[in-house]
């Protein structure tokens, strides 16, 4: 029996991010991919390790633990962190997608140019991203142990009785904004990045 040959079509970013832009508004390609990027690095990893794996395979689970089993949190307490991730996320984005969607064309936060950044451009402002990012973040966690306004803000964050991923996101409103969001965002503005390059600052 004679099979066809199955043409299957080279995939070139740049020709398939250049579709994007000419088919979609620029505050639709960001918002998309900002909300993807969020949903495929962050909700999803946390769904497959707090609550997939324990499910699928609990003994395997718990022997990675740093802790023993009587310091892991409750169904309730892991609720309660869920909400307050909920609640810092929704901070952010809705004020974030309210701006992006009224931001005159040509004054987006990030490039959106349908030519995409070169390797050499694209590596160099990644790595000032990361490097920008270490340490704005180490000198605002710094900061926020400070005696005065430590049990204000950053305490929250170690109130959480045994670290699970969506810890990563359990803390104040303004240390989630200054520490969590300002050191990722905040680099690539200055650099004024392309928006691809904005979407890999956090690896």
């Amino acid at each position: 029996m004679h099979l066809p040959d199955l043409h299957i079509p080279d995939f070139h970013l740049q020709g398939f991010w250049a579709y994007l832009l000419s088919q979609y508004s620029p505050w639709t390609v960001n918002l998309a991919g900002t909300y993807l990027l969020q949903l495929v690095s962050f909700v999803l990893p946390c769904l497959a390790l707090d609550l997939l794996l324990p499910a699928l395979a609990p003994k395997f689970s718990l022997r990675h633990k740093t802790q023993g089993p009587q310091k892991q949190p409750s169904a309730a307490q892991v609720r309660h962190c869920i909400s307050v991730v909920i609640r810092n996320n929704l901070i952010v984005f809705i004020p974030y997608t309210v701006a992006t969607i009224y931001t005159p064309p040509g004054e987006e936060l990030y490039r959106m140019s349908p030519v995409l950044p070169s390797f050499f451009e694209f590596t160099r402002e990644l790595f000032l991203c990361i490097l920008a990012r270490e340490v704005l973040f180490y000198y605002i966690h710094r900061d926020l142990h400070h005696s005065s306004i430590y049990q204000y803000t950053h305490k929250t964050h170690h109130l959480f009785p045994c670290p699970v991923t969506w810890t990563s996101q359990y803390a104040h409103p303004v240390e989630h904004l200054l520490a969590n969001i300002m050191p990722i965002m905040l680099p690539p503005i200055l650099l004024k990045s392309h928006q691809v390059t904005a979407w890999n600052r956090s690896p």
